[in-house]
């Protein structure tokens, strides 16, 4: 099956640009646009629900680093981001130009894995839609949608590569 990938402009107005301020808790965080990663991983530990937030080990908050530098190479390596190269975490209390609830939520999937955890599919569902929602989004400004439409017949049962053929595979 042959397609042409098609670009076709919508008469959508979006300005989809990054909001100043992204923080999920401005009235806690305040000062910088993005939250520090403490204050991230915090918020991801308490939507995950086992423990207080704020008692965590050193362990745990080293673990969270790694996830949060996982969740910066996705943003980096992901088709839809075309920004300047994020930098990684070297600290708890380094903030970086990422939306607060994409890393929240990339906190979260990745815990939720680590811990082998019922909640795992769902946060990590949750995570890749919002995270290619804001990517797309920003790339394209809400005008570009792309539709993909066959150049000619697509019956497999009928060619393979344009000669005639009993079954197509």
């Amino acid at each position: 099956m042959t397609t042409k990938v098609s670009k076709t402009d919508h008469l959508t107005i979006g300005t989809r640009e990054p909001p100043k301020d992204t923080r999920l808790a401005p009235h806690v965080f305040q000062g910088s646009p993005n939250a520090p990663l403490e204050n991230l991983v915090a918020l991801a530990l308490r939507r995950y629900g086992d423990f207080s937030s704020r008692r965590v080990t050193g362990d745990v908050v080293l673990m969270m680093i790694e996830f949060a530098n996982e969740v910066v190479e996705m943003i980096n390596s992901h088709p839809y981001y075309d920004g300047v190269t994020i930098e990684y975490y070297t600290s708890q209390t380094d903030a970086r130009p990422i939306e607060d609830a994409v890393m929240v939520r990339g906190l979260l999937a990745l815990y939720a894995e680590q811990q082998v955890s019922e909640k795992y599919p769902n946060s990590r569902m949750e995570f890749v839609k919002h995270l290619n929602s804001i990517l797309y989004s920003r790339k394209y400004k809400g005008t570009v949608r792309h539709e993909f439409v066959p150049t000619e017949n697509s019956d497999p049962m009928r060619t393979v590569n344009g000669a005639e053929s009993k079954l197509a595979i």
